[in-house]
């Protein structure tokens, strides 16, 4: 599990505690990327530079995923998630559903603008699964990348054109759209009651 945490200690804190009380032991922090970082491009807008700030954190925390870990999935989040109590349980049937659907990524939290009322591409034993569009979900709050998938984001993400090559250079907009995609649903990261 990769957590991404800019400069909030307060949330870092919560995060840790978080994945304490659900039995997660394994985990990173990662810090993320200052908007003065050289790779922000320091005439851009404060918006832009927090929006590259931002996608530069989450290449950090795939980066990081692929130089220490042998594990064919890894696990991103971002540090203002709530995690379910069960986590760990529910969990690793998704890891076999993903696996199953050969997937690339896989969103386990996110934001959706309409109600999900498809037919979904699959079904397994705990969780259906959906295609989805960028118009109506989005979000980089939790989601599962295979490891081949995290290599090509990397490669093709973090040369320094890429903010001028791609725009937008946001990872709401390009981590978790591209490759053989699905959500899962309910989202496995939510606090259940």
């Amino acid at each position: 599990m990769h957590c991404l945490n800019y400069n909030n200690p307060v949330r870092k804190e919560s995060m840790t505690q978080r994945f304490h009380t659900v039995g997660i032991s394994d985990f990173t922090m990662h810090p993320g990327v200052s908007i003065s970082n050289p790779r922000i491009n320091p005439t851009d807008h404060e918006n832009v530079k927090r929006c590259h700030s931002c996608m530069f954190g989450h290449l950090n925390m795939i980066q990081s995923f692929i130089n220490t870990s042998n594990a064919e999935y890894g696990i991103f989040c971002e540090d203002d998630i709530l995690i379910d109590a069960d986590f760990m349980n529910r969990i690793n049937p998704v890891i076999a559903d993903f696996a199953k659907q050969n997937l690339d990524v896989l969103l386990l939290g996110y934001l959706v603008t309409r109600a999900i009322v498809e037919q979904p591409q699959y079904q397994g034993e705990s969780y259906r699964y959906y295609d989805y569009e960028m118009e109506y979900i989005w979000g980089t709050q939790m989601y599962m990348l295979s490891r081949a998938q995290a290599r090509r984001i990397v490669n093709k993400y973090t040369c320094l054109e890429a903010p001028a090559m791609y725009d937008p250079f946001s990872a709401d907009w390009t981590i978790t759209k591209e490759g053989n995609r699905r959500i899962v649903y309910p989202p496995t990261n939510m606090l259940t009651t």
